[in-house]
């Protein structure tokens, strides 16, 4: 076998690889988005993303029609959600989140975090820890133990699975919760 067959094999493995490659790159895009910010940064969600997390002052923006799988915040970052969809949202460190006509899954608030829901759909789970907030903006808000139930402002009725792992009730309702009523 001379020098230009063995270059020439070479070759077509190598063309062969890069190709395999660029498959496997294309078929995963889909599922490797993922977004980190920190630092003052600024992130506006206007399509799909499948996870972020912000840290340290960082603020995210979910838009209407935007759609994020999963957001984590530390650090006194903060999370806006106006018409937007987050399936799972988990806030530590003195986060924050204002949430307004949109839908989200699971909210885990610990560490100090401050929650503001009006007219949140599909909330399914709230879980409260270490002295988090909730600032609810809605009316006839009761807890039976296990379900968080009322109406948002807008008057669309809401049931939310409520978890409370802060060891506080204060009139009734579980954690650190307030609520602005709305007529």
């Amino acid at each position: 076998m001379n020098i230009n067959n063995i270059l020439t094999n070479y070759l077509k493995a190598t063309i062969k690889v890069k190709c395999l490659v660029s498959v496997v790159m294309l078929l995963m895009a889909p599922v490797a988005s993922a977004e980190y910010v920190s630092s003052d940064d600024v992130l506006n969600i206007g399509d799909y993303e499948r996870f972020v997390l912000a840290r340290q002052q960082s603020s995210v923006n979910v838009e209407l029609g935007g759609e994020l799988v999963s957001a984590t915040l530390r650090d006194q970052a903060s999370i806006n959600i106006s018409g937007g969809i987050v399936n799972w949202l988990s806030m530590f460190d003195h986060s924050s989140a204002n949430i307004s006509s949109a839908s989200v899954s699971t909210i885990w608030a610990a560490g100090h975090s401050v929650l503001v829901l009006d007219g949140v759909s599909n909330l399914e789970r709230l879980i409260l820890g270490d002295s988090s907030h909730v600032n609810i903006i809605g009316s006839d808000i009761q807890f039976n133990g296990d379900y968080l139930t009322g109406y948002w402002s807008d008057g669309s009725h809401f049931n939310i699975r409520t978890y409370n792992r802060t060891g506080v009730m204060t009139n009734g309702l579980p954690g650190y919760i307030t609520v602005n009523y709305f007529p």
